[in-house]
């Protein structure tokens, strides 16, 4: 979303997700054969200890300090919207856009960053111009840069959850079903959301309520989530004209291989697959499934870098 230029890429990177319930850290470094993650750790939040000594001690304790560093703001940090693109070139855009949302977003828009990046033209019927525009306090985000300053890694961007999650789809997905499209469904404590990928680029988001506490031993409340992902389905087909994904990626807290039912898996045309990303990424073998799932965002975060254009410049 947001870029902070470096003089050159760095094969090593650090994914942060800061959210409310913590802090999850990944530590990716590219090789030949792909990509390692060597750290992947969620550092819970503790009433005795601040967000800064918590991650300033564990940057020290495994040697990252100076690392180029993304961060991801969860939902609930930020607004994103998709409107009609004002008739404006692309170096007006913010401005024009600024103009246009101002009746639509529940923060100033004095003190607030605006981001867009364009819908593919093929996303809706009318084939009018459309943007999604991303709307974050900018004090929230100088409170990032003032933070990874302190601990010592080095920013290089703040991201969101839509398009790290995009970073995750495009190191997941068959090529046989790029064409078609990948959705991931990924959830939390009380909510869940969906995002529609193809070719690269975000088609759809959706956010909803969910009767889920992403307990160990919960199960998913299939019946809604199913009802939720044909909702966003049914909007991706029929309102942007799109075929059905090729695959649907059920992921998030507390979300195991054996949670995903038969009744889940058949409530809908397209496959339902649990999102193992220890599948195509190198790891440690002690790294717990479920702490990689608290952090993926940190993971499609790390996967980030300069060649990766999410928002026009």
């Amino acid at each position: 979303m947001i870029k902070w230029p470096r003089k050159k890429l760095a094969n090593e990177h650090v994914g942060l997700e800061l959210r409310d319930d913590g802090v999850a850290v990944v530590h990716r470094q590219a090789a030949d054969y792909g990509n390692l993650l060597k750290r992947v750790d969620f550092l819970a939040a503790d009433i005795n200890s601040s967000r800064e000594k918590m991650l300033g001690d564990y940057v020290k304790e495994q040697g990252l300090q100076r690392m180029p560093c993304n961060v991801v703001l969860p939902q609930g940090q930020y607004q994103l919207l998709l409107v009609d693109a004002p008739d404006v070139p692309d170096d007006e855009m913010r401005s024009a856009l600024r103009w246009k949302i101002k009746d639509l977003v529940s923060i100033s828009l004095d003190d607030a960053a605006i981001e867009f990046f364009k819908l593919p033209e093929d996303g809706a019927h009318s084939r009018k111009k459309m943007v999604y525009v991303v709307i974050a306090e900018m004090e929230r985000l100088r409170s990032i840069v003032a933070l990874l300053k302190s601990v010592d890694l080095l920013l290089e961007s703040i991201d969101i959850n839509e398009l790290v999650m995009r970073n995750l789809a495009s190191s997941l997905i068959d090529p046989q079903f790029d064409g078609r499209g990948v959705a991931i469904a990924r959830l939390r404590q009380g909510r869940g959301s969906v995002s529609l990928f193809k070719k690269g680029s975000l088609y759809l988001s959706r956010q909803f309520d969910l009767d889920y506490q992403a307990g160990l031993l919960e199960d998913l409340p299939s019946d809604i989530l199913a009802l939720e992902l044909q909702r966003s389905l049914d909007y991706y087909e029929r309102q942007m004209g799109q075929a059905a994904p090729g695959v649907v990626y059920i992921c998030g807290d507390g979300v195991t291989e054996d949670k995903i039912t038969d009744g889940l898996r058949a409530s809908l045309a397209s496959s339902i697959q649990y999102m193992d990303v220890s599948a195509v990424f190198g790891m440690p073998e002690d790294i717990d499934a479920l702490v990689l799932q608290q952090c993926l965002g940190a993971i499609g975060g790390s996967l980030r870098t300069e060649q990766v254009n999410h928002a026009a410049n």
